[in-house]
C-alpha cells in the first residue's frame, strides 16, 4: 500500500512530508519556529499524492494557522519583554 502524503512547502526551500498514519506535528511546528522571521504565507504550496484531496483548501487553512501562530508567539513575545522591561527598573 502506498503512503497517502501532503507535502507542505514554505516556499524558502524548507517543507515537510505529512503522512496521513502519522503526520508529523511536532516537526511541522519546528519547522515554522525556524522559520519564523522569512515565511511568507503567499508563498506556501500544498501538494498530495492523493489526486482528490484539496491542495488549495488545505493551503488556505495552513496559511491561517501559520498566521495566527506567529501572530501569537509576536504577542507572547511583546508581553515577556514589558515584564522584563519591568524587572529591570
Amino acid at each position: 500500500m502506498v503512503d497517502k502524503t501532503v507535502t507542505v512547502a514554505f516556499g524558502m526551500g524548507e517543507s515537510i512530508i505529512l503522512t496521513n498514519d502519522a503526520p508529523d506535528i511536532k516537526g511541522f511546528v519546528e519547522l515554522i519556529n525556524k522559520n519564523r522571521a522569512s515565511i511568507d504565507v503567499k508563498h506556501i504550496d500544498v501538494n498530495s499524492t492523493v489526486d482528490s484531496f484539496d491542495c488549495e483548501s488545505f493551503k488556505q487553512v495552513i496559511a491561517d494557522l501559520v498566521t495566527d501562530y506567529l501572530n501569537e508567539i509576536e504577542l507572547d513575545r511583546e508581553k515577556y519583554d514589558a515584564v522584563i522591561s519591568g524587572i529591570s527598573k
